[in-house]
């Protein structure tokens, strides 16, 4: 059992490497028809890992502390990775992986805090439905060169948001992101706030 269950781990976290190779092919290929195929693989790949660890573990009773810490960890990294390459390739504002970043760092500071408040901090669905808003939202900005003109850019001009100007619809789908990111960050933040207070006081 401790086998499977190390098995189902490193599948886990095998989303991680993917999201890198996702990265570099970003990095390294134009867009056109082949790329994107491929991207659009590696990307699918990564989220139905990301399905298929969870039933997994819940039909072959494998489901684990370890593994419950491991899953939004890859989750959280992958997608950094993933929206980094994104905005490197000018396929999403750079303010996306920011905010991403700001917000897992914060949810997982609140768990401690919750967690050392004797308080289940378990995910909610606003985590939920934030994972599925930049899965889908992942998939159109791969997609946004073959629907919408986009200018590559170096990556000095990508860290220094000196080509601000992109697609509005890159721009709206990348909003969309971040303000979700940003809800659930809010709900881990206000059901920590109590402790907070407390130890204030």
């Amino acid at each position: 059992m401790s086998g499977q269950k190390a098995l189902l781990n490193a599948f886990t976290l095998a989303r991680i490497p993917i999201a890198l190779l996702l990265f570099c092919w970003l990095f390294a290929t134009d867009y056109n028809t082949t790329s994107l195929i491929v991207a659009l693989i590696l990307m699918a790949s990564i989220e139905l890992g990301d399905l298929l660890d969870g039933f997994l573990a819940r039909r072959y009773n494998l489901v684990s502390e370890l593994g419950a810490t491991l899953d939004p960890y890859a989750d959280s990294i992958a997608r950094l990775i993933i929206y980094s390459a994104l905005a490197y390739d000018n396929l999403a504002l750079m303010a996306v992986p920011i905010v991403m970043a700001i917000r897992d760092i914060t949810v997982a500071y609140s768990r401690i805090i919750i967690t050392r408040a004797g308080k289940s901090a378990s995910a909610k669905w606003s985590g939920k439905i934030k994972a599925v808003v930049q899965a889908v939202g992942a998939f159109l900005l791969i997609l946004s060169p073959v629907i919408w003109p986009v200018k590559q850019q170096s990556f000095l001009e990508a860290f220094l948001f000196t080509n601000i100007f992109k697609p509005i619809p890159v721009q709206i789908i990348s909003w969309i992101v971040i303000i979700v990111t940003m809800l659930s960050m809010i709900e881990y933040v206000v059901r920590a706030l109590p402790a907070i207070r407390k130890q204030i006081t």
